[in-house]
């Protein structure tokens, strides 16, 4: 295997692992944790533009589109993954989530 592609490989499988199935018994709060490495707990972008700002939109807007990615109707590789792993109960808990922060700092 190629020396620089081999570090790569070996730190995939870690980096998948951050993003676990949820269990039933996490609050709707600790389940957007999960998200928080790219749309940060406050939902509101870092400044870097990363990731879109979550918060305080449309909860059911949210919600379709957790169950998009999650459908393949919508492409994102790690967000297609992601929502992959959550039931139609937890994505329904992460909008919710979201929805309800303010938009603004």
């Amino acid at each position: 295997m190629h020396k620089k592609l081999r570090p790569m490989m070996i730190a995939l499988p870690i980096a998948l692992a951050a993003f676990p199935a949820l269990s039933k018994d996490k609050t709707p709060d600790i389940i957007a944790l999960d998200c928080s490495g790219c749309h940060r707990v406050d939902g509101l972008d870092d400044g870097n533009n990363r990731a879109p700002n979550l918060a305080g939109m449309d909860e059911n807007y949210l919600f379709k589109q957790l169950m998009a990615f999650k459908s393949g109707k919508r492409s994102h590789a790690l967000m297609t993954y992601v929502a992959g792993e959550y039931s139609e109960a937890e994505a329904v808990a992460i909008a919710h989530y979201y929805a309800k922060l303010k938009k603004e700092r």
